[in-house]
């Protein structure tokens, strides 16, 4: 929807143009048909190449642009109609290069009464490939913000839509591109086929395309020519933006009805479908002066969708292939936006959907996760969720919480369940063949936010039950290793850690106060640990620990005396502890292998 934009608002603004394509396409280039129509229809018999430098001059004089034509062609065998074919509108020159619009055939219908009163209502209107180039440049610039001049064509202008009184540019010598994309509500129908447009807005790096998009409309007026309806429909095959995931497919279809108030330049948007990648909404909507948008309302709904045509649309990746992921489940739910382009404020959104049945997973690895209900609301900085009858691996999952300031973004997450952890192996490399059984139960919150992870609070309780891992690179199996962990405001308590390892049985109890920040990112500079644990040893084997010594280390090992720590009727043990601000890097040297 073309229009003028201010730097504040100037993303919400594309957006709105990329999506008013179609309208703008065919409805530009009756401008174009408006300033020669007259000339054509009284001199049938001019010769062609007459007819199309003609077209040429009057285009490029209203446009004030450089204008291509190929060829051209007029009869009124089946009705009056109009051919255009190669038609090029070039770019003003304080633009680089390059078409502003290209039009492979276009062709219009015209009403005979209206013709013999000098009024050229269009009866159909159809264009067969038009490129749309909208260019916005680092000034602030806009290659399809002109003013259109009408001259002689402007007492040919329909009015009202086609009424024979009041109007919308009646009158006018001039009109904006805005009242160009919009006053000819005179076509009874229009077609647009393969059409493509690129929006480029080099102020902020960005690049939005439409690709192969199709439009069938029809406008039905009142008897008053000052109102009417319009109906058709739009299908955008692909889209193309920074806010769309590379790779993703975005399908969108619109079966659209609408009314139409050409006095107060009003749309309103009823009994309306919109299929987003195979997900129908219904949707209800209004826009308020459609020439030069003051706001836009939109509410749209959708009641038990089934959620499996979006594996059609997951993207690919190397770590997994989405052919082997399950969704399946239904959705319903409902959400209202509000977007004002004459304020500076935020476009507005709500909503509240509901997932029923939602299962997701993977179709090589038994873990599901499941929920009988998964509610999710929206606002206009915030999405908060909450489940009910979940489960992970047919056990127990309840999942809770909200995410919001999109900015630096909040996050206050409650989770509760039970994981098998032979689940987390197709996020390994699958090359080492791991084996890894056990299980993990957490109940455990987590609030912060992203800038400041390091003062996030986490509270609760996790554990690892009677794990076992081995791969092709370990000598030996990890036999068993239990795990678990209670998290309070400034510490995590270890109520019982025990590894069980060939040559290795050791056990560790104590706490971590302070310092976790430090524990996760060494390098960050942040206050390092207060470390206070006792670690038991039942059985400690530094020959299965220890690699073997190279030959020419084995001489100087010779003369060394043999110690053997290993006593079945013995226990090492060992207390430590350090407190602020003791170094406890500098002390403890010796690594620990499981």
């Amino acid at each position: 929807m073309p229009s003028k934009e201010s730097n504040s608002n100037s993303g919400s603004k594309a957006k709105a143009e990329a999506t008013s394509s179609g309208c703008f396409s065919r409805l530009i280039i009756a401008v174009i048909v408006i300033g020669v129509v007259g000339y054509i229809a009284t001199n049938f018999f001019f010769p062609a190449e007459r007819v199309r430098s003609e077209i040429v001059r009057q285009a490029e004089e209203a446009l004030g642009r450089t204008v291509e034509l190929d060829d051209v062609s007029f009869s009124i065998i089946s009705g009056p109609e109009l051919e255009l074919k190669g038609l090029r509108i070039y770019n003003p020159e304080n633009f680089p290069g390059g078409t502003f619009i290209s039009i492979d055939k276009l062709n219009c219908g015209l009403k005979i009464l209206p013709l013999l009163k000098k009024q050229f209502v269009f009866s159909q209107i159809s264009l067969e490939h038009p490129v749309i180039r909208l260019h916005k440049n680092r000034n602030g610039d806009l290659n399809y913000d002109f003013e259109v001049k009408l001259g002689n064509a402007a007492s040919h202008l329909p009015k009202a839509g086609g009424a024979d009184d009041g109007g919308v540019v009646a009158g006018k010598e001039t009109i904006t591109t805005e009242e160009a994309a919009f006053s000819p509500f005179a076509f009874d129908w229009a077609e647009i086929n393969h059409g493509d447009l690129i929006y480029v807005d080099d102020s902020a790096g960005s690049e939005f395309v439409v690709n192969n998009f199709s439009l069938e409309t029809r406008l039905i007026l009142d008897s008053d020519g000052l109102s009417g309806r319009s109906i058709g429909k739009l299908k955008i095959p692909s889209i193309k933006a920074e806010f769309i995931p590379e790779n993703l497919p975005f399908n969108v279809e619109l079966s659209y009805n609408s009314e139409v108030d050409f006095v107060h330049t009003d749309l309103v948007f009823s009994k309306t479908r919109l299929t987003l990648n195979g997900i129908p909404f219904d949707l209800s909507a209004t826009i308020r002066n459609f020439i030069n948008p003051i706001s836009i309302f939109a509410k749209v709904h959708t009641t038990d969708v089934s959620l499996e045509p979006l594996l059609a649309y997951l993207p690919s990746s190397e770590s997994y292939d989405r052919k082997s992921v399950r969704i399946s489940g239904n959705l319903s739910g409902e959400m209202e936006a509000r977007i004002e382009f004459s304020s500076d404020r935020t476009p507005y959104f709500s909503g509240n959907f509901v997932f029923e049945d939602l299962l997701l997973g993977y179709q090589t690895i038994a873990s599901r996760i499941y929920f009988e209900k998964l509610d999710v609301g929206l606002e206009p900085d915030k999405v908060s969720f909450n489940s009910h009858g979940g489960q992970l691996s047919e056990q127990p999952l309840k999942i809770a919480g909200s995410i919001s300031s999109w900015d630096d973004p909040l996050y206050d997450v409650a989770l509760t369940g039970v994981y098998d952890l032979s689940g987390a192996t197709i996020w390994l490399d699958s090359n080492l063949h791991h084996e890894l059984t056990g299980q993990s139960r957490f109940d455990v919150g987590v609030k912060g936010q992203q800038s400041k992870w390091y003062d996030a609070v986490i509270l609760g309780v996790a554990s690892i039950d009677s794990m076992y891992y081995n791969n092709d690179s370990l000598t030996s199996p990890l036999e068993r290793f239990d795990l678990r962990l209670t998290f309070k405001k400034n510490s995590i308590v270890v109520d019982s850690f025990y590894a069980q390892y060939p040559g290795v049985q050791a056990s560790l109890t104590g706490s971590i106060k302070n310092g976790l920040a430090h524990l996760i990112k060494p390098d960050g500079g942040f206050k390092k640990p207060y470390l206070d644990f006792v670690l038991k040893a039942p059985m400690v084997n530094y020959d299965l620990l220890l690699p073997t010594l190279p030959d020419e280390e084995n001489k100087i090992a010779e003369n060394r005396p043999e110690v053997n720590i290993q006593s079945p009727d013995e226990t090492a043990s060992t207390e430590y502890s350090s407190a602020p601000p003791t170094d406890i890097y500098n002390k403890v040297t010796a690594p620990i292998f499981l």
